[in-house]
């Protein structure tokens, strides 16, 4: 059997989940560091909603009051057709204590890098793994990088996202990440040009025949913006040199948009940041973990973004991880491990089943259909809507439990 002996962890990847699992490590009693391919991680400019159990997560590292400061927090959902008549509205519950917050995943990446440097814990940029070794040895395990580096820990954590480097090289024989037939678009506007806002503690999502549109408040280095975001069908994966092409990106927006009820028109046409991409998923993967590797977060379990899932579910892949570190030191790693696997891969395959009912791509909605969707939606979403996904956002990690 092998096991952690000198508590030292490796974590591929600085972001979301890399600097999660980081901190939980830390307070775990290990000492963590981590290996960042890219120079740095501040220019993700794209919004983020934290759902109540990923908060609840950020709440056990002391760094909700931050985010609040730093985000702006969504305390009702509002549904309207295309041409603004209200579907449905609720004020959200907090089942665990919390409230979800909208904020720029930059922001949110900014405040648990300095949380996890001020806890002493390392961060190396320009690294791009090559290769691992010695990962089913009782001695530890190796990551070499490109530049030459070599590193020795007791365990790797792989938490480098759906492309993640550790995966492709630990697990060879895992599923490639499949393209969903989606393609997501959001930005930031500067909420002093829009004239018609809805309350800036509210989630909107507009819905016509062609799809949606949602947007709400976002935090962004203490400034007042709105953050909007569509996942639109397209069958062929978009080419990489098409996805930056802001100024077309807009004309094509405003051509799908047009006619749609304020403020919807006016946020897209005075966006000032606009983050294009093709959404994969990653099939299910029969392992997350070999020897002293193991995956967390979109390494492991990447979904489409329509559960608001990613970044809570990867968040709370770091915090049950270290959690059973921490009270099974005397516990082979195997062991640890596939506990870790077998609860969190129960969790997020419902919420992976989930998001892809949601996002399946469809045809353009009949006006018969739309029609009977504006009828029944109020009644269904005023008696279910706080209720339909309780479930998730209920959940807890109880820290400071063996169990």
């Amino acid at each position: 059997m092998i096991y952690a002996t000198s508590r030292h962890a490796v974590i591929i990847g600085a972001g979301i989940a890399g600097l999660t699992v980081a901190m939980f490590l830390r307070k775990a009693g290990f000492t963590p560091e981590i290996y960042e391919c890219h120079e740095d991680m501040h220019d993700t400019g794209e919004p983020l909603i934290i759902a109540p159990n990923g908060m609840y997560v950020l709440n056990e590292l002391g760094l909700s009051a931050r985010v609040f400061e730093m985000g702006s927090v969504i305390e009702k959902n509002t549904f309207r057709n295309s041409r603004g008549k209200v579907l449905a509205s609720y004020v959200n519950a907090h089942p665990n204590g919390m409230p979800s917050v909208s904020i720029a995943r930059s922001s949110l990446i900014s405040i648990l890098t300095d949380s996890a440097l001020n806890n002493g814990i390392a961060i190396h940029y320009g690294k791009r793994l090559k290769n691992i070794s010695g990962s089913y040895g009782h001695r530890g395990v190796c990551a070499l990088f490109e530049d030459g580096t070599i590193v020795k820990s007791d365990i790797l954590v792989g938490a480098g996202g759906i492309n993640s480097a550790t995966r492709r090289i630990a697990f060879p024989e895992s599923p490639m990440p499949a393209y969903t037939g989606l393609v997501n678009i959001g930005g930031f506007t500067d909420a002093s040009l829009i004239k018609r806002l809805e309350d800036h503690k509210t989630s909107v999502v507009s819905m016509g025949s062609e799809g949606y549109f949602g947007y709400s408040m976002a935090g962004i280095s203490n400034s007042r913006k709105i953050g909007w975001w569509v996942n639109l069908p397209i069958q062929e994966e978009i080419p990489a040199s098409e996805l930056s092409e802001a100024s077309k990106i807009k004309a094509h927006l405003l051509d799908i948009y047009k006619g749609w009820h304020e403020p919807v028109e006016s946020i897209i046409s005075n966006a000032e940041v606009i983050v294009k991409h093709n959404i994969f998923d990653l099939m299910d993967m029969p392992r997350w973990y070999g020897g002293r590797v193991v995956l967390i977060g979109d390494a492991a379990h990447a979904m489409i973004p329509h559960a608001g899932q990613g970044a809570s579910t990867a968040m709370e892949d770091g915090m049950y991880l270290a959690k059973l570190l921490r009270y099974n030191a005397t516990s082979s790693l195997v062991q640890i491990f596939e506990e870790y696997q077998h609860h969190r891969k129960s969790r997020v395959g419902k919420i992976v089943g989930l998001a892809r009912r949601y996002g399946k791509p469809g045809r353009t909605t009949s006006g018969i259909r739309l029609a009977i969707r504006d009828f029944l939606m109020p009644s269904f979403m005023n008696l279910f809507g706080n209720h339909i996904n309780g479930w998730m956002y209920a959940y807890k990690i109880d820290w400071n439990s063996s169990r």
